[in-house]
């Protein structure tokens, strides 16, 4: 069973007699828990946050890729 405490969510796997797999979903709601909103809004802050800096990173990448293929191109317009 796995269960991820910070956003309130547990999940698994059960199985019935044919073999026929079966994912069960519940959050705090249906388990009369109470949520604790610290640790749940620091988890979606780091989440959005982490997700912004690959997106930022990936970006960058692909533009100093564009350039460094430019002047590849360039250089091997010189070699004849």
């Amino acid at each position: 069973m796995d269960e991820r405490l910070l956003i309130g969510y547990r999940y698994w796997c059960e199985f019935n007699s044919a073999g026929k797999e079966r994912w069960v979903f519940e959050t705090y709601c249906e388990r009369n828990i109470k949520e604790n909103k610290t640790n749940t809004k620091f988890f979606w802050i780091v989440q959005t946050l982490f997700a912004v800096i690959w997106f930022c990173y990936a970006v960058c990448e692909l533009y100093y890729l564009e350039i460094a293929m430019v002047s590849f191109n360039l250089n091997l317009l010189y070699i004849y």
